[in-house]
């Protein structure tokens, strides 16, 4: 299904820029591009690892820790406020992943 073209929220092939990717694909990947999928590899195969030993239902809620990773990198690397409301929601995932992996054994 094509869409409407509208004035100026589609690129031609004219305006497209010689380098753009999705346009050409004899360029090569960006290093960004690279890096994330070599990221996303090892971010598969560690789950897929991590699967292979333990149990779904312990290791779907331990991932969750990204999101307390996330917050906290959010304040130390990228000086983000964290309000109150957010740390206690932070603070609901740690104990939840606390309780799942108490509950293990």
């Amino acid at each position: 299904m094509h869409l409407p073209r509208d004035e100026g929220c589609w690129r031609t092939s004219e305006s497209a820029s010689s380098g753009d990717r999705e346009d050409n694909p004899d360029v090569p990947a960006r290093p960004l591009d690279v890096a994330r999928s070599r990221n996303d590899g090892g971010s598969f195969f560690s789950l897929l690892g991590a699967l292979s030993i333990y149990d779904v239902s312990f290791v779907v809620p331990v991932t969750a820790l990204s999101y307390v990773a996330g917050a906290f990198g959010g304040v130390v690397f990228l000086r983000e406020h964290v309000g109150f409301q957010r740390w206690l929601g932070v603070s609901l995932v740690a104990i939840g992943v606390a309780l799942v992996f108490l509950g293990k054994n």
